[in-house]
């Protein structure tokens, strides 16, 4: 049960940390452009 808690838990991290990554790329291209 904590295995399956501890797995979602950096499942969702990452996913959120993927979306402001993903963010953060695309707000430079715009400044660099």
């Amino acid at each position: 049960m904590t295995l399956v808690f501890i797995a979602t838990g950096i499942a969702a991290f990452v996913a959120i940390t993927f979306r402001f990554t993903g963010h953060e790329v695309r707000v430079a291209r715009r400044a660099h452009r």
